[in-house]
C-alpha cells in the first residue's frame, strides 16, 4: 500500500504547478480530471495541462452532469489516500470515527506542506534520484512524505484496535514537521521562490501566446492586425480556459498583436 500510496504522490508532483487551482466552477470536468492525473490513468507527458485537457474532453465529452468533489488538486490527493487506506483496511466510509476525521487532517497538513516545493525537488526525493540528501528541501519533503505513507495508516489501523497511540504519535510528528517546514521556508532563497510564483502565475499567459502564434501561421494575412482580428476572440476563449484575465476586448488585442509582432520579428 505505501508504494501506492508514493505512485499517487509522484502523479500530483508531476503536475501540480500546472493545474489551475480552484477551477471547479469554470470547468465542470475539473475533479475527473485531477482524479485521472492523481491515480495515474491519464499522465500530461510532454503537454501543457491546457492542451492535455482539450484532448481528453474530446475522448469522454464535455458533460455537465458530473459531480464536482475537489477544489483543488490537494483535497483531491488527500482524499484519494483516505480511500486508499479505508479500502485497505475494510473500514466503511460510513463508520467513520472522530479519530479517523483528525488522523486525515494531519494528512492534508502534511500534503499541504509540500506545495511550495518545485516539482523538480519533489520529484528527486519520491523517485529516489536525489544526489543531496542533506538539502532542507528534500529533509522535508522526506518527512511529510512519510506521514502520509506510513504514520497515516498506523493511526487508522489503531483507531480500528482501539490503540490511540499511533493517531497521538502522528498529530505530534505533523506538528513536529510543519514547524520544520516553517523553519525550511525561512532559509529557501526568496529569488527562488519568487521565480517559482512568477512561472506559475504567468504559466496561462505563456501558454495562451503560443496558441495565439499557432493560430496566426495557419494563414497569410495582408496584414498583422487583420491576422490578430481574425484569431482573437478564438485567443481570447482559450485564454479565458488556461486562466487569463482578459480586461477589455481592447485590451485582449493589442496583447495578442504585441506577441505575434514579437514573434515575427525574433524570426527575421
Amino acid at each position: 500500500m505505501e508504494t501506492r500510496i508514493r505512485e499517487m504522490l509522484i502523479n500530483w508532483a508531476k503536475f501540480k504547478d500546472q493545474v489551475p487551482v480552484d477551477n471547479s466552477a469554470k470547468d465542470p470536468l475539473y475533479s475527473v480530471k485531477l482524479e485521472l492525473l492523481v491515480y495515474g490513468y491519464e499522465s500530461l507527458g510532454n503537454s501543457t495541462y491546457q492542451e492535455w485537457s482539450k484532448g481528453l474532453v474530446s475522448r469522454i465529452g464535455a458533460r455537465e452532469d458530473y459531480s464536482d468533489h475537489y477544489s483543488n488538486s490537494v483535497e483531491c490527493l488527500t482524499w484519494s489516500v483516505e480511500t486508499l487506506v479505508l479500502e485497505h483496511l475494510c473500514i466503511d466510509t460510513s463508520d467513520v470515527k472522530t479519530g479517523h476525521l483528525t488522523a486525515l487532517k494531519a494528512v492534508w497538513h502534511a500534503i499541504q506542506s509540500l506545495t511550495p516545493f518545485s516539482s523538480n525537488d519533489l520529484l528527486e526525493v519520491l523517485e529516489g534520484s536525489s544526489t543531496n540528501d542533506n538539502k532542507p528541501s528534500h529533509q522535508q519533503i522526506r518527512e511529510s512524505a512519510e506521514l502520509i505513507e506510513k504514520r497515516y495508516f498506523l493511526a487508522m489501523k489503531g483507531s480500528i484496535e482501539g490503540d490511540i497511540a499511533p493517531l497521538l504519535d502522528l498529530c505530534s510528528e505533523t506538528f513536529n514537521t510543519l514547524l520544520h517546514a516553517k523553519q525550511v521556508a525561512a532559509v529557501m532563497p526568496k529569488a527562488k521562490q519568487q521565480s517559482n510564483a512568477g512561472k506559475i502565475k504567468n504559466e496561462p499567459y505563456r501558454v495562451t501566446e503560443k496558441y495565439a502564434i499557432s493560430l496566426y501561421q495557419e494563414k497569410e494575412w495582408k496584414t498583422k492586425q487583420s491576422g490578430v482580428d481574425q484569431i482573437q476572440y478564438k485567443v481570447m476563449e482559450y485564454g479565458r480556459e488556461s486562466g487569463v484575465h482578459w480586461t477589455s476586448d481592447r485590451q485582449a488585442n493589442k496583447t495578442i498583436y504585441k506577441w505575434i509582432a514579437g514573434h515575427i520579428k525574433e524570426n527575421e
